[in-house]
Order: structure tokens, then sequence, then C-alpha cells
């Protein structure tokens, strides 16, 4: 549902939620613009979120999670071709995998899990890392202990001082931001409170593009969406807006990125609604400040999950969503205007993801489903062709970056992208009247990017130039 600019509804009363119902219904049985099929099914039952990527530097993506329950050791499944899968066991027994990434900035990949209570019985929160550069993240270099149910973390330069933190949602205890202050070690240096201090899962990104980056969260158990910004001093953080909605348990949110193409990047929270699960997309109107620009009812609340992702190729996000009603994509129809696309009617889903683990230009949705886990695609013409780094002829001498790069002599209109060795996306800028552009070493949410090889294309409207670039840290 589609709002005016002030964000309030074009029309108001419950005959809009039996509309906004009845139109996702005909949206069902149209023909969508993806073709959607199952790709791989994994054979084990896990647990928690699914996290992606490349755990042990071989450039295969990998995706890791725990197993039900009762078994808890870390199953890492990797991609070796043609949507085929190595299950990999291991011996390392948590309780909960909620990130994948490298706080440290030492290229060696590392997750943070909830590990299982020791001896005494305290828990902790871990970060295990790899040992070297052909082995998955299996040795503790940083742990804290926590004594509330520990979820969702985020990798990110919040302050963007170079310095990456690592931001944590603890049950009672509000969202906490360890900063890393040298190799595999971390401070805390602030807890977000305010309306708390239970929320939801957070997001982070340069929401209303001042430059300074935000963090949205919901509050579990009342009525509240908040964003707080950095203020440009290091680690010091501000409560700047707060939208009180119809909805509650506003658990769970987004920020998929620029999914309509008009600059300002989409936010998202999902919540309970009437025994219904309601979607509130809001972009930024202007420095620090937020509108609803869309609504839209969903069947299901209970368990609720948000990621976006580019899922049919054209290099603009999608959204998926999954409720107690299932697994719901969405793509933007027009500026501050989406539809459903595609719809995965399950009940059982436990867990979500969208990651292009395969490599070729399209995302896939990955769900967790009990006794397996279900991958699917969208194998529309043309998908099997689509690879970003295959169209990248490497040069052969890199330029060495050790701080930011400077683009110069561009042509006009130049339209700049930069991938890693692997195809995925970090970066684009669009320069349209300036012969240069500096690339301050950060990807396209504003976290500083590790040290190794990138490919840039710079394409104008008669030509296509390419550059590889060496990051040494």
């Amino acid at each position: 549902m589609k709002l005016n600019s002030r964000g309030r509804n074009a029309a108001g009363g419950q005959s809009l939620a039996a509309l906004s119902v009845l139109l996702s219904l005909l949206l069902c049985t149209r023909v969508f613009p993806v073709d959607m099929k199952r790709v791989a099914v994994l054979d084990c039952e896990l647990y928690g979120p699914l996290c992606c990527g490349d755990a042990n530097h071989n450039d295969f993506n990998e995706i890791l999670s725990v197993r039900t329950p009762g078994s808890e050791s870390l199953v890492i499944f990797e991609h070796i071709g043609d949507n085929i899968y190595n299950h990999i066991n291991t011996t390392q027994y948590v309780h909960y995998v909620s990130a994948f990434g490298d706080g440290d900035g030492d290229s060696l990949k590392e997750i943070v899990v909830q590990a299982i209570p020791d001896s005494t019985g305290q828990r902790w929160v871990q970060l295990l890392e790899s040992q070297d550069y052909t082995s998955f993240p299996s040795r503790t270099v940083w742990q804290v202990p926590h004594e509330y149910c520990f979820y969702h973390t985020l990798f990110l330069d919040l302050d963007r001082d170079g310095r990456r933190e690592m931001a944590f949602r603890f049950d009672e205890d509000g969202i906490r931001l360890y900063e890393n202050v040298c190799n595999d070690s971390y401070s805390l240096v602030h807890v977000f409170r305010d309306y708390g201090p239970t929320y939801g899962d957070f997001c982070a990104d340069d929401f209303d593009r001042d430059g300074l980056m935000e963090l949205m969260a919901g509050s579990c158990y009342s009525h509240y969406v908040l964003i707080w910004e950095a203020t440009g001093n290091d680690n010091e953080y501000v409560l700047n807006w707060v939208d009180t909605t119809e909805t509650y348990y506003n658990r769970f949110t987004c920020a998929p990125g620029d999914m309509d193409g008009d600059a300002w990047p989409e936010l998202a929270v999902i919540g309970e609604y009437q025994g219904w699960a309601k979607m509130i997309i809001y972009e930024a109107s202007a420095n620090n400040q937020y509108h609803r620009v869309w609504e839209h009812l969903m069947t299901g609340g209970g368990e609720m999950r948000m990621v976006g992702g580019d899922v049919d190729g054209d290099q603009i996000p999608e959204l998926a969503v999954m409720t107690a009603g299932g697994v719901f994509l969405f793509k933007a129809a027009g500026q501050d205007s989406y539809r459903q696309i595609w719809q995965l009617t399950d009940s059982a889903v436990g867990s979500m993801n969208v990651y292009d683990v395969n490599g070729n230009g399209r995302a896939e949705i990955i769900m967790d489903l009990p006794g397996h886990v279900s991958i699917y695609e969208d194998c529309s013409p043309g998908v099997a062709e689509f690879a970003p780094h295959a169209a990248i002829a490497p040069v052969e001498a890199p330029s060495i970056v050790r701080s930011p790069f400077r683009f110069e002599h561009l042509p006009p209109q130049s339209d700049i992208e930069l991938y890693s060795v692997d195809g995925q996306l970090v970066v684009r800028q669009q320069v349209s009247h300036s012969p240069c552009w500096l690339w301050d070493l950060r990807d396209q949410n504003g976290r500083q990017v590790p040290a190794g090889t990138y490919l840039a294309v710079i394409r104008s409207k008669n030509q296509t130039q390419q550059l590889k670039l060496c990051v040494v840290r």
C-alpha cells in the first residue's frame, strides 16, 4: 500500500487491510519476472541463522550454521560447483552462529558464536578465527561472558574511524558495541538502551546520506522504531528519530539498499498487527528525517526475518521476507512503490538468508526447513551466463593501494564498479560532473574493505576500462 508524501494512509480503516491481503493473493496468480526453482537440498536440520561467505579462503562460498539443538555442532556446506555442496562435519560445538566476517582486518575469516555453557554454567559469546588461510574458523581468539540470551550480530565501522566494531544484541541488555583495538582484541565502547532495553534485529547504513552512519532497531515489547546516528566524534551516538507504529513486537528490521533507484536507501520493519505480519518501509526525506513510503500485510506472525539481496541479477536489491506464512519476495515497481513477485507458502521455515553462494550473479534464497535446507534461485534465461567476474579480465600490473585511491581523467558520465575477486559487487559510484573520484576503501554500506585484490570497471558512453587494485593494510 503506497502512502502519500506525509506518510499517511491514502485511505483508512480495516478495509485497507483486507484490500492489501486481497491484492497480495491476486499478485500470486500473475506471471512474475523471476522463475524461482529449488536448485539444491541440503540433508541436515539446522538451527539459528544461516551465515554465508568464503570461510576458508579458497574462493568457494560456504553456508555455516548449527545442527538442531541436541547435537549443537558447527555445520558447513561448501559450494563446489553447479549447485552441488560438500557437507563438512566439524567437532566445534556451539549453540548459535550469528555472524561471519573479519572484524580485526587481518584477512583471516571469523565467526561469532554463542558457546555451549562451560562446566560452571557460564555462557560466552566467542569469536572464532581461522588459524591460517586454508582452514575454517575454529580458534577462539576473543570472548565475553553474558547472562542473557544472545542473538543478532553485525560487523561494521559505525563511527567510520577505520576500526571495525561488532554490534551484539542481548536480551535485557540492549545493543552492545565492541570496537577492535588491535589484532583479536575488542573493547566495549557503547551500549544502546533508549526505549529499551530489549530490541530486535538491527541494521546499519548511512540512511540519510549525510556521511554519518545510522543504526536502526525496533523495540520488541512496544511499538517503537528507533534510529541512532554517529555524531562524528569517536564512539559517540545520539538517538535522533523515533516512530510509534501500530505494529507490536517490532523485532525485525532490514536495510536492503536502494530498491527503487531514487538515491535514498529503504529501511524496513516488520511486526505483528491484528493477527497479521505487517511490513513498513521508510525512506529519508531530509537529514535526520524519515517517512513511511509503503505498507503491506502478510499472513502469519510469530518468527519473522527480512533480508535484502539481488535475486534477479539486475544489480538492484530485492527484499525477502519470512513470516509464519512462508517466504515473500518484493521488488520495486517504481519510486516508493513495490510489489510481491514470488511467494513460497510454507509455515515451517525456521531461518532464511539471501546470498549469491554459487557466484553466478543472482543471490539464492536459503531456507532452513524441518529435516533439510532448501536453496531457491531465479532460473530465468541468461542466469548461467551472468557472472560479473567472468566479464572482467584482470590486468597484469595491479596498483598497490594503501590509502584512499583517486580515479582520475574520468570521461563524462562515468559509472565505476568495484568487485572482489569472487565477483561480488563491493561499491558502485556514478560520476557525472567531475573528472575524478576518490574511493575511501569502503564498500556500499560504508564498511572498510579488507586487504586483497579488487577489480574496477569504469564504464562511459564510448568505452569500458578495467583496473586491478591491490589493497594493502
